[in-house]
């Protein structure tokens, strides 16, 4: 599925497309969409309350 993701942030970036999109901080993200804006965010995991996680956000501007 996150190939597929990366496939169509591709596309939009080939057609001028601005986009932004927030995934998991891993090494097999960060590897896919090393040509694009990466920014290391900490959100809060709502769904068992363990604190903070890593996230990442990715953008093409």
């Amino acid at each position: 599925m996150q190939i597929k993701l990366k496939e169509l942030c591709d596309e939009l970036n080939n057609r001028k497309v601005f986009f932004m999109l927030s995934n998991s901080d891993t090494k097999l993200i960060n590897d896919l969409y090393e040509k694009y804006h990466i920014a290391k965010i900490f959100a809060s995991q709502m769904v068992n309350s363990k604190g903070k996680i890593s996230e990442v956000l990715i953008k093409n501007y």
